[in-house]
Order: C-alpha cells, then sequence, then structure tokens
C-alpha cells in the first residue's frame, strides 16, 4: 500500500496545552502536533495519531470528537485516563476527490468534581493525488509493527486447528485484534475458540460450520465476549486450547469401539487439568460421545458453561460486521465475482497500518495445494473444495513475477508450505498466495468497520 508520511506541519516537540478553571489547571501534555499534515492517493484512509499525557491531578475522560466534515471518523480512548497516564485520538478520512483538504475536531474533555467540560481543537490537512496502477498492490503487513496482527503474531506465531474449528479461530483473532486496535490489552486475554466452539455449537445443534459463519462469531463475540484462553490453563500453564485441538482431538478421532472409549475415558480421569475443569462428567454420555464419534457432546462434558459473564472478555469499542456472499448459494457454488472479492479485500487494506484489520475469507482450502491450477468450481456442489476459513492480513507484488499477492494467515501449524506456487513464511501460519487465485477460490469476505463507518 502507498506508504503514508506524515509531515509534521510544526516542530516535533511536546506541546503543552493548560486549560484554567480559576485556580485549579485542567492540562495534557501533548507528545504530538496538535496540527497535522498527511500526504495520500483517493480512495484511501489518511489518518493521524494524536497522543496526549493526563497532566491533572484528576482522571480526563475524552467525552466526544466532532469533525468538520464527511467522510471522516475518530476513534479515542474510551477509558478515563488516569493521572500521569496515556490518551490518544486517531482522526481517519478516506477522501475521493485530489487536491489540497482540511478537517479540524473539537474533542471535548471532562474531568474534575463536579465534572467540566473543555475543548481541545484538532487540525489535518494535506494533498490527494491520483490514483495509479501501482497503487493497486502497495504493500501492506498487518503483521509487522504497527498493524493490527502484530502483537498476535509476535505471541502466537502459528496457530493450529482441528476439522471444524477454522471459522472460530479466524473469528477470535479477528476479535482480538480489534481489541488490540482500540483498548488496553495484555497478552493473558487472548480469547478462547474452544469455548467459542463450544458456545456456538450448543446453540445450534452440532451443526457443521466448516469455512463459514465467521460473521456469525463475530457478532456473537460482541454481544457475550469471550472467555480468556488463560481461564482453562491448567495450574503447570498448558493452553486448553492446546490440549483440545492437538492432543484430544487427535485421540479422540481414533477412538472406534466401547473399549477404545472405555481406554480414551480412563485417560481422561488421569489429566488432573480437565478434572478441575469438570470434576464430574457424565461418563454414560462421555462414552457414548466417543463411540459415536460426536465430538461436540464430548467437549460439552469436558468444558462445562464455567466462564461466568463477569470473567468474559468483551470489547468497549463495539464493532458492525460486514459480510458479503460471492456465491450464488453457500455451499452450492454457481461462481462468482473475483473482482469483487479482491476489491473488498484491497478497501481494507487501503485503510493503511494505522487502521486495517484483518479480514475474514471463506474459501476451497484446495487452493492452497493446488497453486496456480486451482479453477473455479463451477458446478452445483463443493466437491474437492474443502471448505475453510482463515484471515487475510497483507498485500504485495511477488518480487519475482510482480503479480500481486495476499498474505493468508492459516491454521493448520507451521510443518507444510503448500503448493510451490506459494511461498510460505517460517515457523508460522502465514503465506503469500497469487491474489487473483485466492479470490477464484473465495466465497465468503467478513470485515469489521466502526459503527459510523
Amino acid at each position: 500500500m502507498f506508504q503514508i508520511r506524515r509531515i509534521r506541519a510544526i516542530a516535533a516537540i511536546s506541546a503543552w496545552i493548560p486549560i484554567i478553571y480559576g485556580s485549579t489547571a485542567f492540562a495534557q501534555s501533548f507528545t504530538t502536533p496538535v496540527e497535522q499534515t498527511v500526504g495520500g492517493v483517493i480512495g484511501q484512509a489518511l489518518s493521524a495519531e494524536y497522543r496526549f499525557q493526563n497532566a491533572n491531578p484528576e482522571p480526563i475522560i475524552i467525552q466526544n470528537v466532532a469533525l468538520s466534515g464527511p467522510h471522516c471518523h475518530a476513534r479515542f480512548t474510551q477509558k478515563p485516563i488516569l493521572p500521569g497516564r496515556n490518551g490518544s485520538i486517531v482522526i481517519s478520512c478516506t477522501l475521493n476527490e485530489p487536491g489540497y483538504f482540511y478537517r479540524s475536531a473539537q474533542m471535548t474533555l471532562l474531568s474534575g468534581r463536579p465534572p467540566k467540560a473543555r475543548t481541545v481543537t484538532l487540525s489535518l490537512r494535506g494533498e490527494l493525488r491520483a490514483r495509479t496502477a501501482e497503487d493497486d498492490c502497495s504493500t501492506v503487513r498487518l503483521d509487522q509493527p504497527g498493524g493490527s496482527m502484530a502483537q498476535i503474531i509476535h505471541d502466537m506465531p502459528s496457530v493450529r486447528q482441528v476439522t471444524g474449528s477454522c471459522s472460530f479461530q479466524t473469528a477470535v483473532q479477528m476479535y482480538d485484534a480489534w481489541r488490540i486496535r482500540h483498548e488496553n490489552f495484555s497478552p493473558a486475554q487472548y480469547s478462547s475458540p474452544v469455548e467459542l466452539d463450544y458456545r456456538i455449537q450448543r446453540k445450534t445443534g452440532g451443526l457443521s460450520l466448516d469455512g463459514g459463519f465467521i460473521h456469525k462469531n463475530l457478532k456473537e463475540l460482541l454481544a457475550n465476549g469471550a472467555c480468556p484462553r488463560s481461564y482453562f490453563n491448567s495450574t503447570d500453564g498448558t493452553d486448553a486450547d492446546e490440549i483440545f485441538y492437538r492432543d484430544l482431538a487427535k485421540d479422540f478421532a481414533w477412538e472406534s469401539n466401547a473399549s477404545d472409549a472405555l481406554a480414551f475415558e480412563h485417560k481422561l480421569a488421569k489429566n488432573t487439568f480437565l478434572y478441575r475443569l469438570n470434576p464430574s462428567p457424565n461418563a454414560s454420555i462421555l462414552q457414548q460421545s466417543i463411540v459415536r464419534k460426536n465430538f461436540i457432546s464430548f467437549i460439552a462434558e469436558t468444558i462445562p458453561p464455567t466462564c461466568r459473564q463477569d470473567h468474559r472478555l468483551y470489547t468497549y469499542h463495539p464493532y458492525r460486521v460486514l459480510n458479503h456472499d460471492y456465491s450464488k448459494r453457500i455451499f452450492g457454488f454457481k461462481w462468482h465475482e473475483s473482482n469483487g472479492v479482491k476489491k473488498e479485500i484491497n478497501a481494507e487494506l487501503d485503510q493503511g497500518l494505522r487502521d486495517a484489520m484483518p479480514v475474514g475469507i471463506s474459501y476451497c482450502s484446495s487452493v492452497l495445494y493446488a497453486g496456480k491450477s486451482f479453477e473455479e468450481i463451477v458446478s452445483g456442489d463443493d466437491t474437492g473444495c474443502g471448505r475453510h476459513a482463515s484471515t487475510v492480513i497483507g498485500r504485495r507484488k511477488n518480487p519475482k513475477t510482480h503479480a500481486c499477492e495476499f498474505l493468508v494467515r492459516n491454521s493448520w501449524g507451521s510443518s507444510s508450505c503448500y503448493a510451490k506456487d506459494w511461498s510460505c513464511i517460517a515457523r508460522t501460519s502465514q503465506v503469500w498466495v497469487d491474489a487473483d487465485t485466492l479470490a477464484n477460490s473465495i466465497f465468503s469476505v467478513t470485515r469489521m468497520a466502526e459503527p459510523n463507518r
């Protein structure tokens, strides 16, 4: 993506803005200019961040940020900013006319007892140029510093799922990326795909969710929050998600009769971690679920609904879920508008490193193995498709072929590099895939957006 360069309009030194109420100072120390200049391309997001430190003896609340013109939005620190702590406001504009522009923002602050209000004026100006062919595949990497996926990939370079859990893995990573971008975030607060899997499967009666319904998962997380991965950790720190998605699910798949089920039950009984979660599972249901290979019933008995509302991770910054189905009928493909798929993914990535969020895609996983030989599915079924869900977190021009590629964050671990046509990033779950070929395999795109966008 075109790299937006911030051209500082004033000296890059701290600017003090004291606001006085009688003898009580109402002050914040801005560590970035309150007037900023940016440059960019029409149709791409231009953004600037304004950071300040609370120099008051009382907390400060940012009550509102009112913008002077259309096609702009602001996001800002939602929680009270304690004395000595930092707050920030990010103003983003997506404009479609070349030339100079100017926007101002009136930031309303509250502080004191009783609360008193005061406004601070921020400004954003710059110049937009016409879009060129080069801009359609400019580089953007959300896994790099400053990107919404950088912390997640730093802490969890690769993820591994079991069959049917890809949409939960995708949704919780998108949810956590949103929380990281908009709120103070601790690594101990990553969301559990296992608990979301359990919750959704119980609500749907075990309906198969292979490669679909990312948008429904995101709506569930927005409404009812996520259970933290750490909540299910064992006393030795073992992660429940790893236990279920790596060990138990693998063993479960091999049990085929009552004697195997009994042996597996004994194995479970020796697991102190699982005993802590549910010390008295229903033995009959547990055995039946193993014999019948009903993994949903199995995890329902093993992970009870113990994650209370007050333990869940909520976002303080609501989002809208945008979902676009690009197939005539889901999982019965009559294909397809790949240009629309690329346009929607590019629209998100064009928001820039500061604002872009990972894009959820439901697609045919066979594209990862078939390489450029993958063809659009035109029949009335999805035979050979391998319904799957992942996120797109980057874009680049291939350094050798100069073709545009998307960076896919997959959930199959880091052991396989798929087709020789694609390039994997070592020791991660990420793979570069030709943008046109990937678009031909996608049947649904899911994005997260600000409520007012």
